[in-house]
């Protein structure tokens, strides 16, 4: 993996961060702490 922090910008991790949090409540592996 390259370093993320020489790619992306803080806006699009959190956009990378809530798709990976909604895949993984789609996949049931979380518990549902909705906002």
């Amino acid at each position: 993996m390259m370093e993320i922090g020489d790619r992306y910008r803080p806006e699009q991790l959190r956009c990378l961060a809530l798709a990976r949090q909604h895949m993984e409540l789609n996949a049931g592996r979380t518990p549902v702490a909705a906002e």
